[in-house]
C-alpha cells in the first residue's frame, strides 16, 4: 500500500477550469462529456441531490464511519458514495449509449490506488482522447492528449489533488498520531443554593496531529510542484471545508478520513518547516493538526 494524501475538489468550481474529454474509437464516431455540463449538474445515482464534491478514492467517501460513537448511527449524506473514477465511468456510458457506441457498458475509468494511475478501457479501441484544457489532464493523470490504437489507456503523471510523499509514513511525536477529543466539551457549574451539576456535549470532535517530513520543494511548494500537486495546495483547497484521505498513513492498515482544523489551515511557518537543505535542495516537514471525520469501510 502506497502512502498518499488525496484532496477532494468541487468539480463546479469554476476556478478549477475542468472542461471537457473527447472519446474517439477506431471505425469513426466520438462522444465527449463535459465535466460542468454533463456531470455537476446531473444528480448522483445514490443521492437526491446533485453532489458536487467528490475524491480519486476509490471507495466514495459516503463509506466513512464515523469516530464519533454517538454520530456512528447517523447519514454521512454530504458525501458521495461514488469516487469521481465511479462517477465519470457512469456518464461515459450513458453518453455513449446516446452516440451509439457498440457495447457502452465496456467502457471504463478505473483509479489504483497503489500505482495513483487512472485507465480509460474499452472492448473496442480508442483512437484519441483529447482534455479539453490543461487542468482537465491533471485531473486524471495525463500529461496531455492521447493519440494512437489502444483498449486501454493509463496516465502517466499522479492526477492533480493527490500527493504521494518521499517517505512512506507518518511521523509523530509523543501522543500525535492518536485520537483525541479537544478541551471545553464539558463544564461544571453550582447553583445558588451550593449544589453542583454539570454540562456536557453528546458528542464531540476528534482531533489528531502528526508530521509528514522531510519533504522536497517539489512536493511541498506549490511554485515549485511543476503542475504537480502539492502539500501547500491541499492547505489552499481543503482549508477547513473539503476532506482529504490519508491512505496507509498510520501503519494499522487504515485509511482515514480528515479536515484540517480551522486553527490550522493557514499555510505558514508553523505548517510548512524548513528541515535543512540548501536553498535549490530545501526539505521540509510539513506538520498536519485536523479533525478526525472517520474510517473508510
Amino acid at each position: 500500500m502506497t502512502l498518499s494524501y488525496l484532496a477532494s475538489f468541487d468539480i463546479s468550481d469554476l476556478r478549477n477550469a475542468f472542461l471537457n474529454v473527447q472519446f474517439i474509437k477506431t471505425g469513426g464516431g466520438n462522444f465527449t462529456v463535459h465535466i460542468v455540463n454533463d456531470v455537476a449538474n446531473a444528480p448522483v445515482a445514490d443521492l437526491s441531490v446533485n453532489t458536487v464534491v467528490f475524491n480519486h478514492y476509490t471507495n466514495g467517501l459516503g463509506h466513512l464511519i464515523p469516530e464519533d460513537a454517538e454520530q456512528s448511527s447517523g447519514p454521512q449524506s454530504v458525501y458521495a458514495n461514488q469516487s469521481w473514477g465511479a462517477l465519470f465511468q457512469q456518464r461515459m456510458r450513458q453518453i455513449a449509449t446516446a452516440a451509439g457506441w457498440a457495447d457502452p457498458n465496456s467502457l471504463t475509468c478505473a483509479y489504483n490506488l497503489d500505482t495513483q494511475r487512472y485507465t480509460f478501457g474499452y472492448s473496442g479501441t480508442f483512437t484519441n482522447i483529447n482534455f479539453g484544457s490543461t487542468s482537465t489532464h491533471l485531473l486524471f493523470g495525463f500529461s496531455g492528449s492521447f493519440s494512437g490504437s489502444s483498449s486501454s489507456v493509463v496516465g502517466n503523471i499522479t492526477p492533480s489533488f493527490v500527493v504521494v510523499p518521499s517517505l512512506t509514513a507518518v511521523t509523530t511525536e509523543g501522543t500525535d498520531g492518536y485520537n483525541y477529543e479537544p478541551s471545553g466539551i464539558s463544564m461544571q457549574a453550582m447553583s445558588e443554593y451550593g449544589s453542583v451539576f454539570g454540562l456536557t456535549r453528546p458528542a464531540a470532535p476528534l482531533f489528531r496531529g502528526w508530521t509528514q517530513q522531510s519533504e522536497p520543494k517539489s512536493k511541498a511548494l506549490r511554485l515549485s510542484a511543476s503542475g504537480l500537486f502539492s502539500h501547500q495546495e491541499l492547505f489552499e483547497k481543503s482549508r477547513s471545508v473539503h476532506p482529504f484521505v490519508v491512505r496507509a498513513g498510520f501503519g494499522d492498515g487504515k485509511d482515514y478520513v480528515f479536515k484540517l482544523r480551522a486553527d490550522a489551515c493557514t499555510w505558514s511557518s508553523k505548517t510548512c518547516k524548513r528541515a535543512g537543505g540548501e536553498t535549490d535542495d530545501a526539505l521540509f516537514d510539513i506538520v498536519y493538526n485536523a479533525q478526525v471525520l472517520g474510517v473508510i469501510a
